[in-house]
């Protein structure tokens, strides 16, 4: 009985409490330990540093000796090709591929000198060269269309502010048909553009009109044997009222404007936008000398008149001459006195004497006016 009792003691299931806590580590009394498993552990380490993602070899497969080889060439491929999948084992690495990775830095350098210039393409395209001389920036709504209208061939370039789009419709589509360049941009580039805040939406760039001699003019008088009225401009320089009488001269039908090529000022954009498209209508003749010109044009049964703030005949009770030349002088100085002499008659624009003189646009669209009411209509 006592040996029963021992021998059932000896397999007592609660004897398993004495027994030490479980562990995943602890092998099993009848599982031998694998001799390889110590020598696995001490090369995960360095598989871990150049391969993070690799799974942990099996036991009972055998590590390849060219994986650490490929390992350490994926370093340089990662810093050319960083999209590159990772090759296999058992493919081998193309020798050409470094050398292809050695000049894509050199393809990739040359972008940022691409972009730089992009600045300045845009710089060139809002600021129009002038290469020639003969080429003029003009701007002002009306005095572009009527440019287009009239020197449609002239035109190089194109500039419309944005705003302006639907307006000048007409005159983008022409250009597209013509391959004519032009560019919509903001107000403040095409202020710059036109060197103007007063561009009113457009600019253009185009040739300047052919200039016209005394001789030419001569001969186109005398082919036209018709009532005329020229200006003949003494002294008066100011832009804004030279584009204020080439406007009213067109309103009138005055085809010339005269005067001594010294002091005779040469149209400017701000002239040409004030004159509203009369300065396609209108010439500016240069003369050389005064008095022959004069005479000569006192052939063509000419006859001029000269205006004064002093004294003289009074506009409203002057009878014109079919063929007249009405000398205009400055606010500043008035009408030559050599000019006062020569004139045949001299015209007073009546008024409440408050002030001295009219500006001379509106002193010039007065005498226009009443010839005008007398010999053409």
């Amino acid at each position: 009985m006592r040996n029963k009792k021992q021998f059932i003691d000896n397999k007592n299931p609660f004897e398993k409490k004495t027994r030490a806590p479980f562990s995943k580590n602890r092998t099993r009394p009848d599982q031998p330990q694998s001799r390889t498993r110590p020598d696995q552990p001490r090369t995960r380490p360095d598989q871990s540093r150049t391969r993070p993602a690799q799974s942990p070899t099996r036991p009972d497969q055998p590590q390849s000796r060219t994986r650490p080889d490929q390992s350490r060439t994926r370093p340089d491929q990662s810093r050319t090709r960083p999209a590159q999948s990772p090759t296999r084992p058992d493919q081998p690495q193309s020798r050409t591929r470094p050398d292809q990775s050695r000049t894509r830095p050199d393809q990739s350098r040359t972008r940022p000198d691409q972009s730089r210039t992009r600045p300045e393409f845009h710089e060139n395209r809002a600021t129009p060269e002038i290469k020639n001389n003969n080429e003029m920036k003009y701007y002002g709504f009306h005095a572009c269309l009527n440019l287009w209208k009239s020197r449609p061939d002239d035109i190089i370039r194109v500039y419309v502010d944005e705003k302006r789009v639907r307006e000048v419709s007409p005159l983008l589509k022409w250009c597209a048909s013509k391959a004519k360049a032009y560019h919509v941009i903001t107000d403040e580039e095409l202020s710059k553009v036109s060197d103007s805040i007063h561009h009113e939406g457009i600019c253009v760039l185009a040739k300047e009109p052919n200039s016209i001699s005394f001789k030419e003019m001569i001969k186109q008088l005398k082919e036209n044997n018709q009532p005329c009225c020229l200006i003949y401009l003494d002294g008066v320089q100011n832009p804004h009222n030279i584009g204020s009488i080439m406007r009213v001269a067109a309103h009138f039908g005055v085809p010339y404007i005269i005067g001594e090529r010294a002091i005779l000022p040469k149209i400017s954009p701000s002239a040409y936008r004030v004159a509203q498209g009369g300065a396609e209508h209108v010439k500016l003749v240069a003369l050389d000398d005064i008095k022959l010109s004069f005479e000569e044009l006192e052939l063509l049964s000419f006859k001029a008149i000269a205006t004064s703030s002093h004294g003289g005949n009074s506009l409203y009770h002057y009878k014109f001459h079919p063929r007249t030349i009405v000398v205009m002088g400055s606010e500043s100085e008035g009408v030559n006195a050599k000019l006062l002499e020569s004139s045949k008659d001299k015209l007073l624009i009546p008024g409440s004497g408050l002030v001295e003189s009219l500006n001379v646009s509106v002193a010039t669209g007065l005498i226009l006016g009443e010839y005008y009411r007398q010999v053409s209509a």
